[in-house]
């Protein structure tokens, strides 16, 4: 399937992650309000330590494997849960992520109940951030291995994927999103890998993608300097419980991590700490005036591609060099236009900046056009 076609096709504001059968979800106002209660506290693995605990791996299997063959008409059932989608690619995206990976979990551990001693149930992470491991660039063996409920047939795909730029942004309409505008995640690290991999949620592995993206969150929040998640206002999300009961949160609970009892074995770390900066560039006719020195990388807001017609990823281009990509995978270009970051080293003065659509395998389609964005910061 071509990409604009694939990535056109559905949920999370047309990312292709829309079920292809099913009813018509209930309408918001037959849902009933859910508020976490205290649950089991437990840590969220790695599906590399996940795969070194046999016992846990056994019991995660078997209760996936009995979420697949709940009766297809049961809105629990697993193919059936992709059907559920945010209100919009904005400040709404992450805990409704969030907020579903909860609720995908308190599924699994009523199908298959812990036992004294064992922990609940949670899905593990996909660390495919760790750019220099190779095992992270490829589908995890235990969602790799045929003949069990995490396998499905997958294209053969490479991910390496740079989460410096999210984590050095300090502001949290920047990293979290706005209601216009997406969320850091969304235009990089999601939808980089979706479009690598082509998960949809009717793939197993689509749920550890989900979580390394909440613990990206996670960590931003956790490296402090002021990284805080804003208010979410009236920010509502919708899912069917373990019992099967059209329900209604209040966003800002899914927010609070500690609310919904669980933790990460392990948080991202900056590559190259220190103090941040963050700093107007100065650019004139699509060409940098200024670039204050030291500058690691750039944050373009507001960049417009609308003139190169309907695509699905663009890259930014100094000269022949790309810099950098970014995915354009939400419902509509909102009326700021884009945000993207880019690495900073290396650049010219006076070097035109442009952006062209981009094939399937990473080429430019023509020259492009002279980038033009909001505002560009350095950092």
């Amino acid at each position: 399937m071509h990409r604009r076609a694939f990535l056109a096709s559905g949920i999370l504001g047309g990312s292709g992650l829309r079920a292809q059968t099913g009813p018509a979800l209930p309408p918001p106002h037959l849902a009933l309000p859910f508020v976490p209660p205290p649950g089991p506290y437990a840590r969220r693995l790695s599906v590399f330590e996940l795969a070194l605990r046999p016992g846990d791996l056994i019991r995660f299997r078997e209760s996936v494997r009995r979420m697949k063959e709940l009766a297809p008409a049961d809105p629990r059932q697993f193919f059936q849960q992709a059907r559920l989608e945010p209100g919009g690619v904005n400040w709404n995206f992450l805990p409704w992520c969030r907020a579903m990976l909860y609720f995908h979990e308190r599924l699994l551990n009523r199908l298959l109940p812990a036992r004294r001693g064992e922990p609940a149930i949670r899905v593990p992470y996909w660390p495919w951030e760790n750019v220099y491991a190779t095992p992270a660039r490829t589908a995890p063996l235990i969602y790799a291995e045929p003949n069990q409920p995490l396998f499905a047939v997958r294209r053969p795909f490479s991910v390496s994927i740079d989460v410096e730029p999210c984590l050095a942004l300090r502001r949290g309409e920047d990293f979290v999103g706005t209601a216009k505008q997406a969320p850091a995640v969304f235009a990089g690290p999601f939808a980089e890998v979706v479009s690598a991999t082509r998960l949809t949620p009717s793939d197993p592995l689509f749920y550890p993608h989900l979580a390394n993206i909440d613990r990206l969150w996670t960590s931003w929040e956790a490296l402090g300097d002021g990284r805080r998640t804003p208010p979410l206002r009236e920010a509502r999300g919708y899912f069917f419980d373990e019992d099967g009961r059209w329900r209604v949160i209040d966003l800002n609970f899914a927010g609070e991590r500690q609310v919904l009892s669980y933790e990460y074995s392990t948080l991202m770390k900056p590559l190259h700490p220190g103090e941040p900066r963050l700093a107007q560039v100065h650019v004139f006719e699509s060409r940098l005036e200024r670039l204050p020195a030291p500058a690691d990388y750039l944050l373009l807001r507001g960049v417009r591609v609308a003139a190169l017609g309907k695509f699905a990823r663009f890259g930014v281009f100094s000269g022949d060099e790309m810099l950098g990509s970014f995915s354009t995978a939400s419902a509509k270009e909102d009326a700021e236009g884009w945000t993207v970051s880019v690495p900073a080293k290396g650049l010219q003065l006076r070097a035109l900046l442009r952006v062209a659509a981009l094939t399937d395998d990473g080429r430019a389609i023509g020259r492009g056009i002279p980038l033009l964005a909001r505002d560009v910061l350095a950092y």
